[in-house]
This record gives structure tokens, sequence and C-alpha cells, in this order.
């Protein structure tokens, strides 16, 4: 039987990947926040090795606390992340609106993580204006302005 080959990452890079210093991830490890799957810290000098997923959870929770979210919350949503690891996250957005923090999917549909778990929350959708109007604009032909109308752009 071959050997499986596991992609990981050391907490060193986990912690450029987050913008996280090693003694938070080290204070996030031994309170339980965050947990390395491949390897965890099994004494001196053993580096902790991380999974791609664990390096996703520990670069969301950095997000999330940046934007003061409380680490209560923190704690909450992360048990219910990993509950969804076998779907799709890549299109999935993560957004603290203050009291809940919602996962929104990549048809705008939001659900909550916290207060109320799995439930659709609100359904919106995101115009990229600023894309579209670079599109427009390189698609725009040059054109004299007539009887005083004043051209934007």
């Amino acid at each position: 039987m071959a050997n499986q080959v596991i992609r990981s990452l050391g907490s060193s890079d986990v912690c450029r990947l987050a913008g996280l210093s090693l003694t938070t991830l080290d204070y996030w490890a031994r309170t339980g926040l965050v947990e390395p799957s491949i390897r965890g810290s099994a004494g001196r000098r053993v580096e902790r090795r991380w999974s791609i997923q664990d390096a996703l959870v520990v670069k969301a929770i950095k997000g999330l606390r940046d934007a003061g979210c409380p680490l209560q919350r923190v704690r909450e949503a992360r048990h219910l992340l990993e509950a969804h690891w076998n779907e799709d996250l890549s299109h999935r957005v993560l957004v603290w609106d203050g009291a809940d923090i919602l996962a929104i999917d990549k048809w705008g549909v939001a659900q909550s993580l916290v207060r109320r778990p799995n439930q659709e929350v609100l359904h919106f959708v995101a115009l990229p204006l600023g894309p579209w109007l670079a599109m427009i604009e390189a698609q725009a032909t040059p054109h004299a302005a007539s009887s005083g109308k004043r051209v934007a752009g």
C-alpha cells in the first residue's frame, strides 16, 4: 500500500498567511480555539503542522477578530464551519454584522452561523459596479456631444 501524501503548513507559514503573530497562534492553540489536525505540539522544538482547512480557519478567525467579533461567537462559528467542510467553501463569504456571523453562498443566500444556526436570514444581491463601469468604459466609443448636452466621463 502506497503512502498517502498530505499537504500541510508549518506554524510560521500559517501566521504569515493569516497576518498573525506566532505568539497569538500559540495562545489560540493552547486555549483550544484552533487545533492543528496534522501534528500538534508534542514538545519543545516540534513544530505544529496545519492542514489547508486548519489554515483557512485561522485566517477566518483572524478576520472576524479584526472586525470586532467576540471570541465566544468565533468559537461557535468555528464548529459550524467545520461541520460544512464537505461542501464547496470556495464560494462562501463570512460576514460579521455586529451580532451574528453569516455565511453567504454564491447565490447570495445568507445563513446565520451563531444566533439561528443554518436559518436563512435574508437574501441580497451584491452588484459589482466598479468592474461593470470599467467594462462599459472600455466598450464606449467617443462621439461629439450634440445640442449642448453634457457627457460625463
